[in-house]
């Protein structure tokens, strides 16, 4: 057994019997710096270049840290180098993050014990938030998206929000156009509640552009659920207030929620509120803004860190993202009574790389 994993292994079991968004901000802090600094010594003992990365940090593995002051890695680490603190030999999958054209990708090595607990809390987090019941789930890719050998963003997504479904239905022809005869039979399914998932692009263009000439349709009964995709509705000045509209006008959909996320973190899921409209993380994971000397910030708009439980496979725990958010507090009926941490995230740094349906 890898050393400091066993450590690991029982501060994880006992945390994830609890409720994935019961803890107060307090409460949650306590805890979670506790699991992330056994998270940053179990890879500082076991991963010789993250290792190396931290002391050049002057990172102290006799100390404990508050999680401010724990180093974390640039996102862009996962492009540059192959870095892995999980033997080669029990590495299961290679995630990749889907980039544009020509451009790098980052490569996430997850080995069997890392896919497990992603699955575990993401399977948590989902049904807490959505329920336990299982509806038909029309899903904006094609079919052989899913018999794909690696895994990629889209991939791991429709993977991670399959778990909501009791029948997958892909609606992308070869093509990539939407398949109209399948649309008109997801349509016809006699069910109280259905769900569409797709990346915000596809439902943009493929859904509500797409010149529907049969019947009006009133999708009131479905849940849609969408990420990614931003950057090229940001160009045609279509924001999330305007899309929640437009798919409301258009398909009388009153629920569309929105999810952030990000390969490098997978299962560590952040969900919109139906509510406010904000993101809100859960016990497993959190957020923290920097400015641009990289100091922490309460107030105001900064780069994104992101904080994960789950990565062991790989030290991807603690990382600098190239998108901007805001820590926000709002008066909201569902998130204000739990004391959960509030954020918007406003897109994209600039002059930083793109990353294809990745990025937010």
């Amino acid at each position: 057994m890898k050393i400091r994993y066993k450590e690991y292994y029982n501060f994880f079991n006992n945390y994830y019997k609890n409720n994935p968004f019961d803890h107060s901000i307090n409460t949650k802090k306590n805890l979670f710096n506790v699991g992330m600094n056994i998270l940053t010594k179990f890879h500082q003992k076991n991963n010789k270049t993250y290792g190396q990365i931290i002391k050049k940090l002057n990172f102290q593995s006799n100390k404990d840290y508050e999680k401010e002051n724990l180093p974390f890695l640039p996102v862009t680490i996962f492009k540059d180098f192959d870095i892995h603190t999980s033997d080669l030999k029990m590495i299961d999958a290679i995630a990749t993050s889907s980039g544009t054209t020509g451009s790098k990708v980052s490569k996430i090595y997850l080995d069997r014990n890392n896919v497990l607990n992603q699955l575990r809390v993401l399977t948590k987090i989902l049904t807490n938030y959505f329920g336990t019941k299982k509806y038909p789930m029309l899903v904006f890719a094609k079919k052989t998206a899913n018999k794909n050998e690696f895994l990629n963003a889209k991939l791991a997504a429709i993977r991670g929000f399959s778990i909501l479904a009791n029948e997958l239905i892909f609606c992308l022809d070869e093509q990539n156009n939407m398949d109209h005869d399948v649309f008109k039979k997801f349509l016809e399914i006699p069910s109280k509640r259905k769900l569409i998932f797709g990346f915000t692009y596809d439902i943009w263009e493929k859904l509500y552009l797409s010149d529907l000439k049969y019947k009006k349709i009133n999708l009131s009964n479905t849940t849609l659920i969408h990420g990614g995709g931003w950057k090229k509705l940001e160009n045609i000045k279509v924001d999330n207030k305007t899309f929640k509209n437009k798919i409301f006008k258009k398909f009388k959909i009153k629920r569309v929620i929105n999810y952030y996320g990000m390969i490098e973190q997978t299962g560590s899921i952040f969900l919109e509120c139906n509510e406010c409209h904000n993101f809100f993380p859960s016990i497993f994971s959190d957020i923290l803004i920097r400015n641009k000397n990289l100091d922490t910030i309460t107030n105001g708009a900064g780069l994104i860190q992101l904080m994960s439980l789950l990565p062991t496979s790989y030290p991807g725990h603690n990382i600098l993202t190239q998108d901007v958010g805001e820590i926000v507090r709002e008066n909201c009926k569902y998130c204000n009574p739990r004391n959960i941490k509030q954020f918007r995230i406003f897109g994209r740094v600039k002059n930083s790389d793109i990353r294809g349906c990745s990025n937010i």
